[in-house]
């Protein structure tokens, strides 16, 4: 809100989206889906899994980007895009930590050296049934755990990625990125 010197506060909301620029970010979107949909269908499956994790990241960041941007005032000015799709802000679709943590591993490895004890290194357990401890031991911590996937979940550094309440959102999200995409411009 701010001060109207001829009157009382009124809101003042959002510029809106040019209608071109919204459908393209929509078609993005949708596109994004589609491939973050393929690439866990494949880690799920176990096919070709650290493939299929780093490209199922990637597509889900992207459609992060899209939808909040990198900035406050990016995430402000993409709300007609949010609103346009139906997401909430509190859609799991916001969150970037796991991404972070794939495409910034060369940071997480250096932080890991400077700060593990034991320079214990576990990466790319694959354990597609039951949830088991990826690790567990003396002189072992959680950074020691790097790029794993553990019954539905990648695990990184203790933090935890539900893969399957993603694909939920995704398939949610995919046929109304789709048909708003193809909406007049």
């Amino acid at each position: 809100e701010r001060t109207n010197p001829s009157g009382p506060r009124k809101a003042i909301t959002p510029n809106p989206i040019p209608i071109g620029l919204l459908r393209v970010f929509q078609r993005q979107v949708a596109d994004q889906c589609e491939f973050a949909l393929r690439a866990a269908t494949e880690l799920m499956a176990g096919r070709d899994p650290w493939y299929a994790a780093q490209n199922f990241l990637g597509a889900v960041g992207n459609i992060s980007k899209a939808l909040w941007g990198i900035s406050s005032t990016q995430e402000k000015a993409r709300r007609p895009l949010r609103d346009s799709l139906d997401v909430p802000d509190t859609s799991v679709l916001k969150l970037r930590d796991m991404r972070n943590h794939w495409e910034h591993f060369d940071e997480r490895l250096d932080e890991w050296w400077r700060d593990s004890s034991g320079h214990n290194y576990i990466d790319g357990n694959y354990i597609a049934g039951q949830y088991a401890r990826v690790a567990s031991g003396p002189g072992l911590n959680q950074k020691d755990v790097f790029r794993n996937y553990n019954a539905g979940e990648l695990v990184f550094w203790g933090d935890t990625f539900n893969v399957r309440v993603i694909v939920a959102e995704l398939e949610r999200l995919h046929p109304i990125a789709k048909t708003e995409s193809e909406g007049p411009h």
